[in-house]
């Protein structure tokens, strides 16, 4: 990794008890987490009455509804949760929320830098979506 940045996964069947005590060890600055393991981290604590250090929280992979990150935030107190989306399909992320707009929950921000984003619904079932940015053009 070019910035210096060292990164840690953990397993697969990993306890969320197990989660907190490598966040705990390794102190990240930022995570990783789809909306479902966010969740279930807002839970458990909530559950052992946890607070962790200032930490950004980045979630994607699914719908991070605005319900739950309501919830998490009002849990994690400490954390800052940013939602962003790409296409699987594409790879990279496309959109992210910045500190300007962290607290409009449900959303999915702005288009990354040098991004440019079309989605246009052609009938009820049908949206089809255009990308265009450096990485893949």
């Amino acid at each position: 990794i070019f910035c210096g940045a060292k990164i840690y996964v953990p397993r697969a069947r990993c306890t969320m008890a197990k989660k907190v005590m490598y966040i705990n060890k390794y102190r990240p600055s930022v995570i990783f987490l789809n909306p479902v393991l966010l969740s279930q981290l807002a839970e458990y604590a909530e559950l052992k009455n946890l607070q962790f250090y200032p930490l950004k929280i980045y979630t994607s992979g699914a719908i991070l509804t605005s319900e739950q990150a309501h919830k998490v935030k009002q849990i994690l107190l400490n954390c800052s949760i940013y939602n962003v989306y790409g296409l699987t399909e594409a790879g990279p992320r496309v959109a992210a929320q910045t500190n300007e707009n962290i607290h409009k929950y449900g959303s999915v921000g702005k288009a990354i830098l040098n991004t440019k984003m079309l989605s246009k619904k052609l009938d009820f079932l049908t949206t089809v979506q255009f990308l265009e940015f450096p990485t893949l053009t």
